[in-house]
């Protein structure tokens, strides 16, 4: 009995712990990075997916394995997590590969197929070393926009609620540069918005990635740095550990011509100069290299397909205050209520959703008309809700009292009878209750 033989009766048995074939599994296959390992009865594990990728979500780079009823249930978790993994936004895409399994009329479980999502050992040594007629299948990327046609722009616009050729603009923006940050105070869908470009643009979640920075976030946090891991006999040691941008630089290596997305929300929070390091100068050379800090014999560039979009927030810090080498390498464009685009939006997307609530939109505007700083104005993503969380007057008082009331007071420390001009049933006077203007 040959060694694979031997290891697929030892699979077959077992398979009636799932804990125990975990366990068994990883020392097999030599997995450090883990496995686990789920049994469903049901049907259709169609809509179990969602859930079992979740649960496996603290297992990057591991391996899956879901243990079916028969073939049929086989083939529909099959189908699905090989067409669709890549387009369904909700399905955690943590691990590197699924393998599923299903017994025989014996009832003797068998891995029948794996599902990759990144490249992996996993495929290869569970052909070598457990059965070797494995089916092995590359999941489905999600086709990246990179040509995009007016409809799509204007797909996009209209689920947005934006203007089509200020959506054409930004995206020229940032096409020019590579890089473009979106300004204004809080509420203005700055976030909202970069995320939806960043998802036209690179569908694949795996070629996209978000950094929240603060004060505290430094050049380690974002590209590469060391970091405490444990080490051996329990002790500590420093390892260098990639950052979000290294990791997303790699994931894009075998698919040089596919566009990736860097998201950088609240962008102003960080020292950016600190952040980027030599980086800097590639933000506008990308033909060019750099050595690196923590890697000093590594000559690195940015690749050309990669686009940073950043989000900053004015009621924080002003932009006036970013390092002038900064701003000439991203273009900028403010999000400001009552200033296009974000005050068509607010109207278009009450209108649509919340019929009987337009006149919210002269509210919020004859609000801001009382502030003096437009970076401090009140942002409509307050009232931007779903039809299924509903929106009526009601509501909207409640929203405004507990949300934004307590923000105005702050800007009138000492004058706090001023805040009293912006109480709701005061400013709902003040409006033209017979509609938008």
């Amino acid at each position: 009995m040959d060694d694979s033989t031997e290891n697929r009766t030892r699979f077959q048995t077992k398979a009636v712990s799932t804990d125990e074939l975990q366990e068994w599994l990883s020392s097999l296959l030599d997995i450090d990075a883990g496995v686990r390992c789920y049994a469903t009865s049901v049907a259709n594990p169609t809509a179990q997916l969602k859930n079992k990728l979740s649960q496996a979500g603290d297992l990057p780079q591991g391996l899956l394995v879901l243990l079916l009823r028969d073939e049929t249930a086989w083939r529909k978790a099959h189908d699905a997590l090989a067409d669709r993994w890549g387009e369904n936004e909700g399905w955690a895409k943590a691990v590197a590969a699924v393998a599923l399994a299903h017994p025989d009329e014996q009832g003797h479980h068998a891995i029948r197929s794996v599902i990759e999502w990144k490249s992996s050992a996993f495929p290869a040594r569970i052909a070598e070393r457990l059965f070797p007629d494995v089916e092995i299948v590359r999941a489905k990327r999600p086709q990246a926009n990179t040509a995009p046609t007016e409809g799509d722009v204007d797909a996009l616009a209209e689920r947005l609620y934006l203007d089509p050729d200020w959506l054409r603009d930004m995206l020229w923006l940032l096409e020019d540069k590579k890089a473009l940050a979106l300004y204004g105070p809080p509420g203005t869908g700055k976030t909202f918005i970069a995320r939806e470009i960043a998802r036209f643009l690179q569908p694949d979640p795996d070629l996209r990635r978000l950094v929240q920075m603060h004060p505290s976030f430094g050049y380690e946090e974002f590209f590469e740095g060391y970091r405490p891991v444990p080490g051996g006999q329990g002790g500590i040691t420093l390892s260098k550990v990639p950052g979000p941008l290294r990791q997303l630089v790699r994931a894009g290596l075998d698919q040089a011509e596919q566009p990736s997305v860097l998201l950088i929300d609240e962008m102003n929070r960080a020292n950016l100069p600190r952040v980027f390091g030599e980086l800097f100068f590639l933000l506008e050379y990308r033909q060019d290299s750099v050595g690196l800090m923590y890697s000093p014999g590594e000559e690195f560039s940015l690749p050309e397909h990669l686009f940073i979009i950043g989000t900053m927030n004015t009621a924080d810090r002003s932009v006036a205050t970013l390092d002038q080498a900064l701003r000439r390498r991203f273009h900028f464009y403010g999000l400001f209520p009552g200033e296009e685009p974000v005050r068509s939006m607010f109207r278009r997307f009450l209108a649509d959703r919340h019929p009987s609530m337009t006149w919210l939109a002269d509210l919020l505007e004859h609000a801001n008309g009382l502030l003096s700083d437009r970076n401090v104005a009140i942002g409509p993503s307050h009232f931007m809700r779903s039809k299924e969380k509903g929106l009526d007057e009601p509501t909207a008082r409640r929203i405004w009292t507990h949300s934004v009331v307590p923000t105005i007071r702050d800007q009138f420390v000492e004058d706090e009878s001023k805040a009293e001009e912006f109480a709701f049933d005061v400013l709902r006077q003040g409006v033209d209750l017979g509609g938008t203007t």
